[in-house]
């Protein structure tokens, strides 16, 4: 009777822990689903700075003047600067487009099958 109840309890405590973990599980994924958008520009920005570095000293001195520029922009008209970016994406896009639409391959009229 004994052995009965602390079997018992332990059952529920281990289903209480799997339970709990699989609430933690899925609160962990729900974070990781919430950071990828806001991190998807980490490897643009990795490239850029590996460019960067690559770059002689005066041409890395004038991208770091022009990306100051760029902030203090940002900061005076923001509004402005979203429309230019809004304008850069939609030419990004228009972009990708015409690039898919050359390489899909022209198609070739071809004379119908024979009938028997």
């Amino acid at each position: 009777m004994i052995w009965r109840d602390a079997e018992q309890t332990l059952r529920l405590r281990q289903l209480e822990l799997r339970m709990r973990s699989a609430t933690l599980r899925g609160d962990l994924q729900a974070d990781v689903r919430e950071l990828v958008r806001p991190l998807g520009w980490m490897p643009w920005a990795w490239r850029g700075l590996r460019l960067l570095r690559g770059l002689p000293p005066p041409w890395r001195a004038a991208a770091t003047g022009l990306g100051v520029a760029g902030v203090v922009l940002m900061l005076r008209r923001p509004a402005k600067v979203a429309g230019l970016l809004g304008l850069l994406k939609t030419g990004l896009q228009a972009l990708r487009l015409w690039r898919a639409w050359q390489a899909q391959p022209a198609e070739t009229q071809s004379e119908p099958p024979p009938q028997p």
